[in-house]
């Protein structure tokens, strides 16, 4: 449904872009991928404590373990963007041409973490320990190895099959469910959801794979039958086309963190302004500052199909 905003003000026009915003929102995978945080300043540090020890059989004495610190720093970023509309020509719109700017403005604003992370992806830069954050050399302070990178051979070099595509997600989702902590504990023995984001090039062979009752072999799909809940992204920003990446969604910490000292806000120059009186125009300014950064590299995997 459209809406004509001919002879609304400006109050009309930054309640459509709130509107939008909200429903782009909800539509995202933000949330799935990465924990959410609010910021009250420039640089938020977060500090990843090591793991809680395992109960032990009582002895004598109760015994306490101390507990090592990890900290990392995201810096937070302002970003901005701006909608000039002609006084002439929003008393002109019969067709609701306006609202699509205004609804373009509030998306741009909620794809903000989206654009943000797909970067982080793309760079795989360090993780709070150091490595690149997907590698196959993460150590646990319990001394196990974690790689949270597998790789899934296709028929077709890089183009898999649904077969093929449903073995790798399994490969990749196994992967995740092996890694222990730092007190040596399965790191995702309560994990029930998953995400598997992918460039275009992958996508019909990894809804095929997930969603499927028989995969192209004409064999039950195992993905089916694990029981577990996983949900494909198409993500158009990945620029290698081999490459998908697998997410525990349902964990208390997730693989990236995401922080915002100013939503997603407007601020105006409407009428009464100098600028208003100048131009004979009005300014719609969509800000947030905010940032993303790499969080658990054990909550996530790379898949490779070679």
């Amino acid at each position: 449904m459209t809406l004509n905003l001919k002879g609304l003000g400006s109050r009309a026009i930054i309640g459509a872009f709130f509107k939008r915003l909200e429903e782009a929102q909800t539509a995202g995978w933000t949330a799935d991928v990465a924990t959410m945080f609010s910021s009250n300043q420039e640089s938020e540090t977060y500090t990843f404590l090591s793991d809680s020890p395992s109960l032990t059989e009582w002895s004598s004495n109760r015994t306490a373990q101390s507990m090592k610190r990890f900290e990392f720093a995201v810096k937070n970023k302002k970003f901005s963007a701006g909608l000039q509309i002609d006084e002439d020509d929003l008393r002109r719109d019969k067709t609701g041409q306006i609202l699509v700017r205004v609804n373009e403005l509030a998306a741009r604003a909620a794809q903000l973490p989206q654009r943000i992370i797909s970067d982080l992806l793309i760079a795989n830069g360090n993780a709070f320990d150091g490595v690149a954050f997907y590698n196959s050399g993460h150590v646990t302070e319990s001394g196990a190895t974690i790689n949270n990178t597998v790789s899934q051979t296709c028929s077709v070099a890089g183009v898999p099959t649904v077969s093929e595509a449903a073995s790798g997600i399994l490969t990749a989702i196994t992967r995740i469910m092996s890694f222990v902590d730092d007190a040596g504990e399965p790191r995702n023995e309560f994990a029930r959801r998953f995400a598997v984001m992918v460039p275009a090039a992958l996508y019909g062979a990894v809804v095929g794979a997930i969603r499927n009752d028989f995969l192209t072999s004409g064999s039950s799909n195992q993905l089916m039958a694990t029981g577990m809940e996983i949900v494909p992204y198409i993500n158009s920003r990945l620029t290698t086309g081999t490459v998908a990446y697998v997410f525990r969604t349902d964990a208390d910490v997730r693989a990236f963190v995401w922080q915002d000292e100013v939503a997603p806000m407007m601020s105006t120059l409407e009428e009464g302004s100098d600028f208003h009186t100048l131009n004979d125009a009005r300014m719609f300014f969509a800000k947030r500052v905010c940032n993303g950064g790499y969080g658990r590299f054990d909550q996530t995997v790379r898949l490779t199909f070679a």
